[in-house]
């Protein structure tokens, strides 16, 4: 596995994530609200393929606990997990490893093949409580299907074994000052500042004078280095990069969104500009830096569409929607996914295919109701269909 190197700093929830080789632990930053920060413990090990899949567990931990402080005692030490903690964290890990057997065909972690078994058999919250029951768990969760599991249990799972990898605890603040210091830095201020640029209505201003600056800067920067560079747009897509194997032992860096946004934005004055072959170029580059990023293909689709290669569209737009898995909340993979589908729809209307480009914007219908721009496409292909 490539070495993980993951040097820039991702907030969440108010925690910091920071990767590397020789650190024992990962340390959250203080939560601002609280005298406790929370803190991953975690010592990655160059031999363990498993270790992102562990690092994804325990980030999903510590989401959890920072969405739920409530739920714990505010003092010192280690944190006992509580049942939905553990329930979300290890359908998280999960996740995540399917997505890396997807890019990684030699992964094979049999304890996660197992937890994968279970996560699709729906028995998560039965295998948390068979297994992994605390004794601070006095209360038994509702609707738990014990005698159904355990039947599944035995024919399934054989002599498995549970296991945890890491931990979290509360720990002393550090110092307030912490969080002045990560404070958005000029690049990001540029590219915000550009983005209201073009939403003004002067595409060209935007590129010029801020978004071809920002993607400079980071061009100069890694001018010559030998790592593999990521732009993440959320934890989920830090571990899996920091995760993918890389040629001849090089290292990964994985950095936050910044770089990638940058062309994305370009992307879209250039299209404003009618260019769109250089509105094409800047969006590969995008997904160059953050190959699983949904909105990032779809928008590569949609330079495809309007260059009349629909065939392509159609194939870069189901790239968008398998993506969308790895968004990074329910209201975000929902606008991808019905995005990747009418993007889809539209290049099928185009083909003559309105049975199946229906198929594509009911499809949007169903996931999200309000979805206007999927009425309009049905009632329009309904037109064609009565003449």
């Amino acid at each position: 596995m490539a070495t993980l190197k993951l040097i820039r700093m991702a907030w969440t929830l108010g925690f910091l994530i920071v990767l590397a080789n020789a650190p024992p632990y990962v340390a959250a930053a203080p939560n601002p609200d609280h005298e406790l920060s929370i803190t991953i413990h975690w010592s990655p090990q160059q031999s363990d393929r498993e270790g992102a899949l562990w690092l994804g567990y325990l980030t999903a931990r510590a989401n959890f606990i920072g969405e739920h402080r409530d739920l714990y005692a505010q003092k010192e030490g280690e944190i006992t997990s509580t049942f939905a903690e553990e329930v979300e964290a290890r359908t998280s890990a999960v996740h995540i490893y399917r997505e890396l057997k997807a890019k990684d065909r030699t992964l094979n972690a049999p304890y996660f093949n197992d937890l994968d078994r279970v996560e699709s058999n729906s028995f998560m919250r039965e295998y948390v409580w068979t297994y992994l029951r605390r004794p601070t768990w006095t209360e038994t969760p509702n609707e738990l299907r014990l005698t159904e599991f355990d039947a599944w249990n035995a024919t399934n799972l054989g002599n498995h074994q549970a296991m945890t990898k890491g931990s979290i605890s509360f720990s002393p603040a550090k110092t307030k000052p912490a969080q002045t210091a990560n404070a958005p830095g000029p690049d990001y201020t540029r590219l915000v500042e550009g983005r209201q640029v073009l939403q003004q209505g002067n595409p060209q201003r935007a590129i010029t004078e801020y978004l071809d600056p920002v993607i400079d800067h980071f061009v100069a920067a890694y001018k010559g280095s030998k790592s593999r560079i990521y732009s993440a747009q959320n934890q989920v897509k830090m571990i899996i990069y920091a995760a993918l194997p890389a040629d001849n032992n090089q290292s990964i860096e994985v950095l936050d969104s910044v770089w990638a946004d940058a062309y994305l934005l370009k992307a879209y004055a250039l299209t404003e500009l009618k260019r769109i072959p250089d509105a094409q170029q800047a969006l590969e580059s995008a997904i160059g830096l953050s190959p699983m990023n949904s909105q990032y293909l779809s928008e590569l689709a949609y330079t495809y569409q309007m260059q009349k290669d629909c065939e392509k569209s159609i194939a870069t737009y189901e790239q968008a929607a398998s993506m969308a898995e790895l968004s990074s909340d329910d209201a975000t993979k929902t606008n991808d996914l019905t995005r990747a589908w009418r993007g889809q729809g539209y290049c099928l209307v185009e083909q003559g295919k309105l049975k199946e480009a229906e198929a594509k914007y009911h499809q949007a219908l169903a996931l999200d109701p309000k979805d206007d721009k999927s009425k309009g496409e049905l009632e329009y292909i309904r037109r064609l269909n009565t003449h």
